[in-house]
């Protein structure tokens, strides 16, 4: 007895059909047949199919004209004997016990479909790319029988029909047909629509066998979105003929056809497009609206506000997709109003209750900077709250809420969304938005190494302006954690689509210059080094972030492999100088008084986002000199000034009082000449720190950078949730190696620390030599 009819459509494949066919004939169910439909292909596909038939009986070949996807699969679907169908397209390829598992759920359950989560698979390039999709992210519904037309949530799953199977005589009896469209154009929405509405028992499975291939450049999905629009109107078209055929199971049917159609619709707005779908929109659900056909239940926040403007007022739909009013926009995402005692802010559709009247909110607003007062200016943005007449802002004092609103979403989304991989993000996500703070070309042109770390199919969408809103991405990252406009807009984004978002930052081996001396972007300024973080940024001590908790867990391990792997990359760091920039001369240091012990205090770029989240201000510079004069008076004290404060930007130290054992380097040094030659190191929250670990030397923190609370440093501050001790090496693994990701630009990809370096090494010979830099 034939168990599972698993049909291929096979369509000029030759490249992938191995594998899968491969995948199918090699499936722990032995009782099936594999009915090959090959609809008229150019390529060797039939070739192929031919030599596996001739080894392996159970496979059928149907041969025939070119007829589209819709009519392959009802040609199968007829030719098959099995008591359920199953399908597999053949650029994909499935696990081995795929169809033993299903099939074995349906008997258990005399189910009419099972379904299972997939795998969205990319291996375009060399390195294999595997993503896991969950059916029901919410796991509500699985391991359970139910009829989706009574659970119209189960709509919302992903529309894919191969990621399960079909009793044979439900799908005859309900006379279960794909549409014969050409070409392959969705057709599976009309089987996946027909088969959910009509089925009484349909059970879920919390496991994934199927590997969808996504990057086939000739698969319908990769065609231009307008041209995908008018296919997919046609796929509804027809499934509307099905449902005014089936008026029993209304209202849920139309319920959830249009609540499919406004999904489907929507996945293909771009600028290309954005025109047809509001006359398409407006139409067909101006229609449906009338006849009481749609549920707003089912939809979103944002997808009820978009369905409500393209049903009322469509010519407003250019607003709300591209050309939105700043002033609207910022509205809309920011008041505030009394509720009894309460001052009642909402933020991004959050709520937040103050009863003091946000007294210290308003403080913070006060502390703006001016040339962020002066981008808020430019855009002529004002808001009135409407509260009293104390309470009226302009939107620059908003300006201020950015910082705060990136911390309130990466907490809400830890909550709200599923945490992410960094590793996997990287290899999995065909959508990257990343905020910047800088409008012009050096933005953009900051971002060509940043691309390097993703697939070349990887679309990367910089946020830099309010136009940026409304843009869809599978996560999104702020650059760095000050306040910008862009990083507003991508918080924006994130939590209109439900998705996570986090903070990247330049890593530890960066580049040869900082972009605080750059007029013009050369390869020199460009970072190599990137670290993620959706918890929290590493530099910040008021919370956990990920590099922390690696750290802080007991239970990761690093192998003595990777402490000799840390601590050769250490000693070619000290031997070679490399630092996190590395324009600085090589030179072997004579400052103060000869045969004294030298001890060094590092200063840094006042302002600098990882003081105040490193637990330290103003007054911790101060005690940090006073605590090195104190307790080294027979020492020298050399004051560091930072690289970025010698390009023209302020430093704590910037008007230091001179003493006689107090010397401020000013002049330009590589930081590994500068620690070698001193006795001990004093810093706040600078990397410096972690340098002058690597050389060995005695360090006092007075901050709470990453590297601190392990055992390794003096600390003049304690962190309650940092309880685990660390050697050099671990800290290194972890942080530089775990925890970072680097590339390559002349090989435009990805590579590993040992690369890393050697890139910067050659760059800096280059460096040097094109400007005479002194290297002792």
């Amino acid at each position: 007895m034939i168990k599972v009819s698993i049909i291929i459509p096979i369509y000029n494949v030759e490249k992938y059909l191995r594998e899968c066919l491969d995948s199918v004939v090699n499936q722990t169910l032995s009782e099936i047949e594999i009915i090959c439909v090959n609809d008229g292909s150019k390529d060797n596909c039939l070739e192929i199919i031919q030599e596996y038939a001739k080894v392996d009986s159970r496979i059928k070949i149907l041969n025939k004209d070119n007829s589209g996807y819709g009519d392959s699969m009802n040609k199968g679907i007829e030719l098959a004997t099995g008591e359920y169908i199953g399908i597999v397209e053949p650029d994909d390829y499935v696990e081995k016990d795929m169809f033993q598992k299903l099939y074995s759920k349906a008997k258990e359950y005399d189910a009419d479909i099972v379904k299972s989560n997939f795998f969205i698979l990319q291996d375009s390039n060399k390195d294999k790319k595997i993503t896991l999709v969950m059916l029901d992210e919410s796991k509500k519904y699985y391991d359970k029988l139910l009829s989706p037309i009574k659970n119209l949530n189960v709509y919302r799953f992903p529309m894919y029909t191969w990621s399960g199977i079909y009793k044979r005589e439900f799908i005859n009896k309900n006379n279960i047909k794909h549409n014969t469209t050409p070409g392959a154009s969705f057709q599976d929405n009309g089987f996946f629509f027909q088969t959910f509405s009509l089925a009484k028992t349909v059970y879920f499975i919390n496991e994934a066998f199927y590997y969808y291939r996504w990057d086939n450049p000739n698969a319908s999905g990769n065609q231009s979105r307008r041209n995908n629009l008018i296919k997919s109107k046609k796929e509804y078209d027809f499934i509307r003929t099905f449902v005014d055929k089936h008026s029993e199971l209304n209202p849920n049917i139309l319920y959830a056809y249009n609540w499919q159609k406004f999904h489907m619709y929507s996945s293909w707005i771009d600028d290309t497009s954005v025109d047809l779908f509001v006359q398409m929109a407006h139409q067909e659900f101006k229609a449906a609206y009338r006849n009481k056909e749609i549920n707003y239940n089912l939809y979103s926040r944002e997808q009820k506000r978009i369905l409500k403007t393209i049903i009322e007022h469509p010519y407003r739909y250019n607003d709300i997709w591209n050309k939105q009013d700043s002033n609207k926009f910022y509205q809309n995402i920011f008041s505030i109003k009394n509720e009894g005692v309460h001052k009642v802010i909402m933020l991004l559709g959050m709520k937040f209750k103050f009863k003091n009247k946000y007294k210290e909110l308003k403080s913070e607003i006060a502390n703006l900077r001016a040339q962020d007062l002066k981008q808020m200016e430019d855009l002529k943005i004002n808001i009135d709250c409407k509260v009293s007449q104390l309470d009226r802002f302009h939107i620059e004092y908003a300006k201020k809420f950015q910082d705060m609103l990136t911390q309130i979403l990466l907490e809400d989304n830890l909550k709200s969304y599923e945490d992410i991989n960094m590793q996997s993000c990287i290899d999995k996500f065909k959508s990257v938005a990343v905020s910047y703070w800088d409008n012009d070309k050096n933005g953009v042109r900051f971002f060509n190494n940043f691309s390097f770390l993703f697939d070349k199919g990887t679309n990367i969408s910089i946020i830099n302006s309010y136009e940026k809103q409304n843009v869809y991405a599978d996560v999104y990252f702020c650059w760095g954690t000050r306040s910008y406009l862009g990083q507003l807009i991508n918080v924006y984004n994130s939590k209109l689509y439900k998705k996570k978002i986090g903070i990247v930052e330049d890593g530890f081996l960066r580049s040869i210059i900082t972009n605080a001396c750059a007029k013009e972007l050369t390869k020199y300024h460009i970072g190599i080094s990137f670290t993620f973080d959706c918890k929290s940024v590493y530099y910040d001590a008021r919370q956990a972030s990920t590099l922390e908790l690696l750290l802080n867990d007991s239970s990761l391990i690093i192998s003595d492999d990777q402490k000799q792997r840390a601590r050769a990359c250490i000693d070619r760091i000290v031997e070679t100088h490399l630092s996190k920039y590395n324009h600085q001369p090589i030179f072997e240091p004579h400052i103060g008084r000869e045969g004294v012990k030298k001890v060094l205090v590092v200063d840094q770029s006042y302002g600098d986002m990882s003081i105040a989240k490193g637990l330290a201000d103003n007054s911790t510079f101060e005690q940090m000199l006073e605590c090195a004069i104190r307790e080294n008076p027979d020492a020298d004290i050399i004051v560091k000034t930072h690289p970025d404060t010698i390009a023209g930007t302020k430093g704590y130290y910037t008007a230091i009082k001179q003493h006689d054992n107090i010397y401020t380097q000013t002049e330009p040094i590589n930081p590994i000449s500068l620690i070698k030659y001193c006795d001990k190191v004093y810093v706040c929250t600078t990397q410096f720190g972690f340098e002058a670990l690597m050389c060995g030397k005695e360090v006092h923190v007075f901050g709470m950078p990453f590297y601190a609370g392990w055992g390794l440093t003096h600390d003049r501050q304690k962190c309650e949730r940092r309880t685990n001790t660390r050697t050099l090496e671990e800290v290194f693994y972890i942080a530089y190696i775990m925890y970072s990701y680097y590339v390559n630009p002349d090989k435009k990809c990805r590579c590993e620390i040992e690369e890393a370096m050697d890139y910067l090494l050659k760059l800096r010979d280059e460096y040097f030599s094109e400007y005479d830099i002194r290297k002792d």
